[in-house]
């Protein structure tokens, strides 16, 4: 680990860090910072270990034992007018501590002030702190603390940035341990800086944290340090790990960089004799596969600076959004008018997104989540729906539309009789769309004249074909209340951000969400019923106008059919005559037989009039005017709902119990920050 520097670092700028660009919104950061915002808006910082924020910032951090600090230690640079540099520090309670009235005793009057930050001013801040943490004897039960110590140092010279140093994972604390360190990590606007040497093997128990925290790995930037020892292991290790190589265990997407610390005897010599001695070590013959790109402080101190200046710049947008809707937790909850008012703004809330969902009109709704494109999403799942009812593979296969031409060609070719075909398709035994015709006629007749068939097949054959049409659209109709409700959740948490008060919204509208779901299922249920249950009719003059075409041509398709089977049975000009004069006057099917042909057809005109009628009457009265209608829940709590919400469900909703009264207590007190913060942005959000 990097020892000290002996010499005063106050009033000047951090070596090898630019900091050019954007410095008016790093500097807007490092005001939400000191207006006290990061209490309620995760704010982004860089995070690392001692020694290399110490070789960083030329700051002394404690370096006496293996677990560097017992509490998080928060270093910020604020670029101020005037000659002078100041130094302040305080203690900022964290998430539990919060809550602890011995702490917050003992710290409220902490406040340090110095002009500048040298070795023995940096040890005096740190330990007055613990003293103040822990209480003077200290705690033999607690050696970690989440309470910040925070300390500022300002001055002409210095750059916005903010570095936080975190304990390590000792491993009779490391619960404890993993636990405070994994919530400054889980802040996706942090950059981190994972340090490795070669004796702080525990370290290597942060890998644990990738997997167990998403995004983590894209912003970590690994820091071998101690590479002068590299003589001293027994392989290259070192060297893999800088090359980075993606097929390497380590690999991170930010890289690894090497450096040289100061040793013991080094404590004395200048920064640039540390530069110096970094560059030489890396200069030799063992290091010469590594690039000097990812070697050395300088090269570092670049890569840290443009990593944080891009998590910047997108954490900024998301920031003051977070910002204003704090702002409007600031109105109390304890009378039925200001419930009523805060259960009206999100009610608003709901249904602006909730129509620009429903419309497409994405670009009002804030949150980049491809499950707020409802529209989108429910046009895609009706796409497949209309290709799946439209291929009829659903169809039993006996009972499937073939080319009528084919079967006049097979017919044709079997050498029987046109008035004998309905015999040769009764052998059929139903393995065909004809023999079923002709099989249901025998069991449907009933007083109809011989030679006709019963309008009865036609209604048992279409319904056996459209069976499948109750599960295509069950299956759509499910998967559209999925997308309607994983949508509702989104806009759920974006307009209620209180849990409790979700919670309770969703308890209110559980019972119409309930009827909602019942109806869809109910309209279409009727829509199937109607296809499955009642007479086949339609108006549409498709039906007709093809039947009669069909009517025209049978008898022509039938004697072309048969000559050309001729020809292939008896090739030549004089045989064919000779054997169509025998034949002449056996071309007439029977009545029956036509009857059948005409079934089939008007079973297929019919089959395709009413899949597409089907098709629509499902997409509009069944998803439009149920799924995504009135009682969708979506829609459900509109303005007519949360006016008629009585004053003992307002107080369920919009009520304050003991922690969202001390939460509002703490807005109200940061209420003047918001302003400020939100004038400053409105300053320099151009920049």
């Amino acid at each position: 680990m990097g020892a000290s520097t002996l010499d005063s670092t106050s009033g000047q700028r951090i070596r090898h860090f630019v900091g050019v660009e954007s410095s008016k919104q790093l500097a807007f950061i490092d005001d939400l910072q000191r207006l006290g915002l990061s209490r309620t808006v995760d704010l982004p910082e860089n995070t690392g270990k001692s020694s290399v924020l110490q070789a960083i910032t030329e700051i002394s951090f404690p370096v006496e034992s293996a677990l560097c600090t017992r509490f998080p230690i928060k270093i910020s640079f604020r670029q101020t007018p005037g000659a002078s540099t100041s130094v302040q520090a305080e203690i900022i309670p964290g998430k539990t501590t919060q809550y602890d009235e011995e702490l917050i005793e003992r710290t409220k009057d902490f406040r340090f002030t110095s002009s500048e930050l040298t070795i023995s001013v940096m040890a005096d801040i740190i330990q007055e702190a613990t003293d103040r943490i822990f209480g003077d004897e200290g705690k033999a039960d607690q050696t970690l603390s989440d309470a910040i110590l925070r300390i500022e140092r300002s001055g002409p010279n210095e750059m916005h940035w903010t570095i936080v140093d975190l304990p390590g994972n000792p491993t009779d604390n490391a619960k404890i341990a993993k636990d405070l360190v994994r919530s400054f990590l889980e802040n996706e606007r942090n950059i981190v800086l994972w340090v490795v040497d070669d004796t702080d093997i525990e370290r290597h128990k942060s890998l644990e944290l990738f997997e167990e925290i998403p995004g983590l790995q894209s912003r970590t930037i690994g820091v071998l340090t101690k590479c002068d020892r590299k003589q001293e292991t027994s392989d290259n290790w070192m060297v893999k790990l800088l090359k980075n190589e993606p097929s390497t265990e380590n690999h991170l997407d930010q890289g690894w960089f090497g450096l040289r610390n100061r040793k013991p005897k080094e404590a004395h010599i200048s920064d640039q004799e540390r530069d110096q001695n970094e560059s030489d070590l890396f200069e030799k013959p063992e290091w010469a596969s590594v690039r000097k790109s990812q070697t050395g402080i300088k090269v570092l101190m670049d890569h840290i600076d443009k990593a944080r200046r891009s998590r910047i710049q997108e954490s900024m947008p998301k920031i003051i959004k977070e910002i204003r809707e704090l702002k409007k937790l600031g109105e109390k909850g304890d009378t039925p008018a200001a419930q009523r008012s805060y259960a009206m703004q999100f009610c608003n809330y709901l249904q602006k997104m909730a129509d620009s969902a429903l419309r497409g009109r994405y670009q009002d709704i804030p949150l980049n989540n491809p499950n707020v494109m409802l529209r989108f999403r429910v046009n895609q799942r009706l796409d497949i729906f209309q290709k799946t009812m439209a291929d009829g593979d659903g169809i039993e296969p006996n009972l499937r539309f073939h080319l009528i031409e084919d079967a006049l060609q097979y017919l044709a070719e079997s050498g029987v009789s046109p008035e004998y075909w309905v015999e040769f398709i009764a052998h059929n035994d139903g393995a065909d769309l004809y023999s079923r015709i002709y099989n249901e006629s025998k069991v449907c007749r009933g007083t109809n004249l011989p030679g006709t068939i019963s309008p009865e097949v036609e209604e048992k054959i279409f319904r056996e074909q459209s069976a499948h049409w109750r599960d295509i659209a069950f299956d759509l109709v499910n998967d559209i209340k999925t997308l309607v409700k994983e949508c509702y959740d989104i806009f759920l948490n974006l307009a209620i951000p209180e849990a409790r008060a979700r919670g309770e919204v969703i308890a209110m509208t559980s019972k119409t969400q309930e009827i909602w779901d019942t109806e869809v299922d109910a309209a279409l249920g009727e829509l199937i019923d109607d296809h499955q249950k009642r007479p086949l009719i339609t108006l549409h003059p498709y039906l007709l106008g093809e039947s009669q075409n069909f009517d025209r041509n049978l008898s022509e398709q039938i004697k072309q059919f048969r000559q050309i089977a001729k020809a292939k049975k008896y090739p030549g000009s004089i045989q064919a005559g000779i054997r169509d004069r025998r034949r002449r006057g056996q071309a007439h099917i029977s009545l029956e037989m036509n009857q059948i042909f005409h079934v089939r057809k008007r079973l297929e005109l019919y089959y395709m009039i009413a899949n597409n009628r089907f098709i629509d009457n499902v997409a509009m009265q069944v998803i439009e005017r149920h799924g995504l209608g009135p009682k969708c829940p979506l829609l459900a709590f509109d303005t007519d709902f949360s006016s008629n919400l009585s004053d003992e469900d307002l107080q369920r909703i919009a009520g304050e119990d003991e922690s969202v009264t001390r939460m509002r207590e703490r807005l109200n007190k940061d209420r003047s920050s918001y302003k400020q913060a939100l004038v400053q942005w409105d300053r320099i959000r151009y920049f």
